[in-house]
């Protein structure tokens, strides 16, 4: 039974890194990034597996209360960041881009419209642990914006540059 359930999961995992953690539909009028299908069953196969598994530590007396902590911690975790998840695209028209983010109930929306730009740089940052890739958006007004991409954005940050050259921005 375990082997199985190893061969599962090995085959998901197969699938998530064959297939891309990101999908990019591209049509005329616009380019959108966003989660792919497989990362979307993902994410709910996984919170599902987790209360599963929280359900089945409350049969038993003495893993009952880290069930509950488990099924708890599911359902909070599946209301309040995989709706959002489902929401993240990044979308690129002819005349800026747009990149929706965050919680479902109160969405992030970060972009520009390119022909408000005069350059755009990029910057590695230290953030606590990690190193981010910040957007400083030079403005034709003489004013600075800087964009913090999300995940979307920033890993798919080499089609989005090649995009957003392709309709004339500029990068230093």
């Amino acid at each position: 039974m375990n082997v199985r359930r190893c061969l599962l999961f090995t085959l998901v995992c197969a699938t998530v890194t064959i297939t891309g953690c990101y999908a990019v539909e591209e049509s005329a009028e616009k380019t959108v990034i966003r989660f792919s299908p497989m990362s979307r069953l993902a994410m709910i196969a996984v919170p599902l597996f987790l209360l599963l598994v929280g359900f089945i530590l409350c049969l038993f007396r003495a893993t009952r209360v880290a069930g509950l902590l488990g099924i708890c911690a599911t359902v909070l975790l599946g209301v309040l960041v995989l709706p959002g998840m489902y929401m993240d695209t990044v979308v690129i028209t002819p005349t800026g881009i747009t990149q929706t983010t965050g919680l479902w109930f109160s969405p992030t929306v970060k972009g520009f419209q390119y022909a408000d730009v005069r350059s755009v740089s990029i910057l590695k940052v230290q953030k606590q642990r990690r190193t981010a890739r910040i957007w400083v958006v030079q403005y034709n007004n003489g004013t600075t914006e800087e964009i913090d991409p999300g995940d979307l954005w920033e890993f798919n940050e080499e089609l989005v540059v090649k995009k957003l050259r392709g309709f004339g921005v500029k990068f230093e």
